[in-house]
């Protein structure tokens, strides 16, 4: 059976916002970029869980303290909810897919991402 080849999409540039400081001693926002492949959209997020027997669960990104804020859907981190309860961010998966695309590498993100999904379960 044939499946449909998952080419994952990323949120947009994400930021963190911060209050801060210039370099005057003024006060400010401080952006700091966040790493993109933490970030797959909610229709990668889909594609992955159907492929995988997973749900797709968008979820706040954690942030050490109530002022961070970011530039995005705070409900825009999504990842993949197992059966057993285990959940792996589904960016982390899909990078497998941009880094080995299915047209130029048939199976080798979906080997990656099954050992990822397998290894997470064991850990549990």
């Amino acid at each position: 059976m044939s499946q449909t080849a998952i080419v994952p999409s990323f949120v947009t540039n994400p930021v963190e916002e911060t209050p801060g400081y210039d370099f005057t001693g003024k006060p400010t926002i401080i952006k700091t970029p966040l790493n993109f492949i933490w970030w797959a959209d909610a229709s990668t997020a889909k594609a992955l869980a159907a492929r995988y027997g997973a749900k797709a669960v968008a979820m706040p990104p954690y942030y050490p303290a109530p002022w961070h804020r970011s530039t995005f859907d705070p409900a825009s981190q999504w990842y993949l909810q197992f059966p057993d309860g285990t959940l792996i961010n589904a960016g982390i998966l899909a990078d497998y897919f941009r880094r080995n695309p299915e047209a130029e590498h048939p199976g080798v993100a979906d080997k990656y991402v099954r050992d990822y999904i397998a290894a997470a379960e064991a850990g549990r």
